[in-house]
């Protein structure tokens, strides 16, 4: 388990790392893009080494990545990419989603069998990217706003935007009252939402 972080023209109160720090406690790492911002707090399961820490950039730095989760084909996607020519500097499987996005872009989710949530960054599009697994096992939530947008892998970190909007949902109030959760992409806070199963925003 890992946590994920980021914004877009968006000020926080405090580090937004620090309430994600009981997901990863092996490293933490952030990066500003010009008004993009992408924090990381990483749990070491594939590669031990630094060579997996995140933010991830790729060889040419026109993508940036963070990432929660785990890709369980990621040795066979890997050979593929050897086979076009890619080399690896690590065994982490974030390098191989890095890849695998620089190679086929948003097609590189169709060679996927695991469960993940992640942020790509494109320097040169000037486009972020946010995806979930199509099952929906690692959340991600995300905070728009007049123009302000954060997404985190919890929820409690979002509220450390500076102008944090508290209004409540009381639809979604009801679901977790009666179901103990909210179906689709509502939660408790207006402007917070959920990423749905296997979408790309």
């Amino acid at each position: 388990m890992c946590g994920i972080v980021g914004s877009v023209n968006t000020n926080w109160i405090n580090n937004p790392l620090n309430s994600l720090a009981h997901r990863g406690p092996d490293s933490k790492g952030s990066i500003n893009l010009q008004n993009v911002y992408l924090g990381h707090t990483r749990l070491s399961i594939q590669d031990l080494s630094s060579l997996g820490n995140q933010p991830m950039q790729s060889s040419d730095s026109r993508f940036t990545l963070v990432y929660n989760g785990e890709i369980y084909n990621h040795w066979q996607i890997r050979k593929d990419l050897i086979n076009k020519g890619y080399t690896f500097n690590s065994t982490s499987d974030t390098e191989t989603l890095m890849c695998s996005w620089v190679e086929w872009g948003q097609d590189a989710i169709k060679h996927f069998n695991g469960i993940f949530s992640f942020a790509m960054h494109d320097k040169k599009e000037n486009m972020l990217f946010l995806v979930r697994d199509q099952f929906g096992v690692k959340p991600l939530y995300i905070y728009n706003k007049n123009g302000e947008i954060a997404f985190s892998s919890e929820i409690k970190t979002l509220i450390n935007i500076k102008n944090f909007d508290l209004t409540l949902n009381f639809e979604s109030i009801v679901n977790y009252l009666t179901f103990l959760w909210s179906p689709g992409s509502r939660t408790m806070y207006k402007y917070i939402s959920k990423l749905i199963p296997g979408q790309i925003m």
